[in-house]
């Protein structure tokens, strides 16, 4: 027997990012290696920095990127580093400003109406990860706006 729910797409993508998010990601331990001092302090820190670099610009949601920008941070602090620490706190905020933005509240309403618009956010936030589909988001939103005829709420 198979069970066929009737909810719309939207409803159903919705579901998904809350269990999407619900979910445990396991990163604690290598984030204890990765600032322990005693680590920090021997040959390990290159191994780190290039985890940390990674997470930043590969992982796949926020915490992560984050995770990486703090490890890294970490290692630039130990290190004695200030141009490269404050060079890195300069990129968590301007990291964290395409989600937290007006800019993005606006394409996110937009979104909700739109069920192409909220398809093109989703598949490039699996694609790409969360900021760039924000950043991506945003974009469309404003070429969309431009056109005179765009008109979300009729879109079915």
């Amino acid at each position: 027997m198979q069970l066929v729910l009737d909810i719309s797409d939207n409803l159903r993508a919705i579901a998904s990012l809350g269990y999407h998010g619900a979910i445990a990601i396991h990163i604690s331990d290598i984030t204890k290696f990765c600032t322990s001092t005693d680590n920090l302090a021997n040959n390990k820190k290159h191994t780190c920095l290039v985890l940390g670099k990674t997470l930043e610009e590969s992982g796949t949601n926020r915490v992560l990127n984050t995770i990486g920008l703090a490890i890294q941070e970490a290692i630039y602090q130990t290190e004695g580093n200030d141009e490269l620490s404050t060079k890195t706190k300069a990129r968590k905020a301007a990291f964290h400003d395409p989600i937290e933005s007006v800019l993005f509240n606006k394409a996110g309403e937009l979104m909700i109406r739109d069920p192409k618009l909220f398809q093109y956010w989703l598949s490039n936030a699996v694609n790409y990860g969360e900021v760039k589909a924000a950043n991506m988001l945003i974009e469309e939103a404003i070429l969309l706006s431009k056109n005179r005829h765009y008109n979300p709420c009729s879109i079915e």
